[in-house]
């Protein structure tokens, strides 16, 4: 992490400020994080799926106006651009660098401490457990 603290406010949890880059091409595939998350994009184009979680998407100011935020559909890939930005609650995702630059993201993270940050999820997580 760039940063991270404990706050007194919210036991058991631990704010960190992360700095993530994805290549061209590049993908984290079906994963979830235990707690809540501001993803921004800095730079690019940023493809983010929802598979579960709360998620509520701002687009980036036009004219020096806010947007209002808007819930972000489950399972259909949306593309965001620089200046937009994503709250999530114990989210399930699957990301990609949907253009020919890097994407540059600053992840804010509310998270559980003691729990990994980043756990990736099985195929049977992701589209459930198949019948017997």
């Amino acid at each position: 992490p760039m940063g991270a603290g404990q706050p007194a406010s919210a036991p058991g949890l631990e704010l960190t400020l992360r700095r993530t880059t994805l290549a061209p091409d590049g993908r984290l595939p079906a994963h979830s994080h235990p707690g809540a998350l501001v993803i921004f994009v800095e730079v690019g184009a940023f493809g983010y799926t929802a598979l579960g979680g709360t998620i509520e998407l701002t687009r980036a100011a036009v004219a020096g106006t806010p947007t209002p935020p808007e819930p972000m559909p489950v399972g259909t890939e949306v593309i965001l651009n620089p200046g937009d930005w994503i709250f999530v609650e114990d989210p399930e995702d699957d990301i990609r660098n949907a253009g020919q630059d890097d994407v540059v993201l600053r992840v804010a993270g509310l998270t559980r401490i003691g729990e990994p940050f980043t756990t990736f999820l099985t195929h049977e997580q992701v589209e459930g457990t198949p019948p017997a």
